[in-house]
């Protein structure tokens, strides 16, 4: 039959192959328990003690080793999960999470947990972290709105309407309408060096607290 099939094998040190050709291949070991098969282009599986490695080509996957465990169904669906930090991130309608990274994965959403952090986002409306030990939460609402919140910090910011700010840490706070900071129409702030009022175009008054100037 050879080309189009052959097989053989080895007593010595258990190896084993079968192969038809060009549609099926398969080999492995029973020494050591590594085998895998390829029905081309469709499916293939590949397993080692450390390792098991199967795919339906385009549109399911799996692969699981010590160090994480990833699955997919393409283009819906996507997880994997780190051994290592207990992380689990689960993405829809995109490309699956990569695994052993903390780059975001390219899809509309996306969801990650770990017994110290959770986080969502939802490309391109909303992004949404919070990280147990600082006891943090972010939240970012279509790049309009902001807003910050942890013991060190309140920061609230919906452009160009209003932001707040509360800085516990850097010893900082202000306020602002219609506008950011400086550059609006009416405003407080004061740090450390100065402190500033404003309401335009009534008024603008500013203190230097270093030098204690008006």
């Amino acid at each position: 039959m050879f080309p189009l099939y052959w097989a053989g094998g080895s007593n010595d040190d258990g190896d084993w192959y079968r192969h038809v050709f060009p549609l099926y291949w398969s080999s492995g070991n029973e020494t050591n328990g590594n085998w895998y098969r390829h029905i081309l282009p469709l499916y293939g599986r590949a397993v080692t003690p450390q390792s098991d490695l199967r795919y339906l080509f385009p549109l399911y996957g799996r692969s699981v080793t010590p160090q994480s465990d990833l699955r997919y169904l393409f283009p819906l669906y996507g997880s994997v999960t780190d051994a290592e930090s207990h992380e689990t991130r689960t993405s829809l309608v995109g490309l699956p999470p990569f695994p052993r990274t903390s780059l975001p994965a390219l899809a509309f959403y996306e969801h990650a947990s770990s017994p110290a952090s959770v986080s969502d986002r939802f490309f391109p409306l909303y992004r949404y972290t919070y990280a147990e030990p600082e006891q943090r939460r972010e939240l970012n609402v279509l790049a309009l709105y902001q807003m910050q919140d942890s013991p060190a910090l309140t920061f609230h910011r919906l452009f160009p309407l209003y932001s707040y700010e509360d800085d516990r840490e850097k010893n900082r706070g202000g306020w602002s309408f219609l506008g950011y900071d400086q550059f609006s129409l009416t405003g407080y702030g004061d740090d450390a060096s100065q402190r500033w009022h404003q309401i335009l175009p009534l008024y603008r008054a500013s203190e230097d607290l270093t030098g204690h100037t008006q």
